[in-house]
């Protein structure tokens, strides 16, 4: 079950809630850390107030694991009230579900490490569903592709 809580300030997001960053402060860029990864732990964050071009949200993990292919530098919003929910699999952190203000969602499931050799990956965008290998190293390879 997933609860709602606000901010407007940086903050460390909680785990099994929708963390909302609202605007309502002076400041230009909020800071969200994610939690210490645990195998299995949710988070999802959201751009609440619309305003993530003009003030900043910024995502990063929280000491030196991984988040997806932004490594431990973190990554910014790009568009207006865009939403991510965050997956662990107890090392690093991974993005689960992206949906940004045209409501087209993308999501990535991993089925394993997601830069070695070998994993498979499903990978939405739109209203196609990918079959994805990796070929190491963040690269991959599209087995397959289901349109809807």
């Amino acid at each position: 079950m997933w609860n709602l809580v606000e901010f407007d300030d940086s903050f460390t997001a909680l785990e099994n809630r929708v963390n909302v960053v609202n605007h309502a402060t002076t400041v230009s860029e909020v800071e969200v850390t994610l939690p210490v990864p645990v195998l299995g732990r949710k988070v999802c964050i959201k751009d609440g107030y619309g305003d993530a071009i003009n003030k900043r949200i910024v995502v990063r993990p929280n000491l030196n694991e991984s988040l997806d292919q932004y490594g431990n530098v973190g990554f910014y919003f790009k568009y207006p009230f865009e939403s991510k929910t965050f997956m662990s699999d107890g090392v690093n952190w991974f993005i689960i579900w992206s949906e940004n203000q045209d409501s087209s969602a993308t999501g990535i499931l991993n089925l394993g490490d997601p830069n070695s050799l070998g994993s498979w990956r499903l990978r939405t965008d739109g209203d196609k569903m990918y079959i994805e290998r990796s070929t190491g190293g963040g690269v991959w390879d599209t087995k397959d592709i289901i349109s809807g």
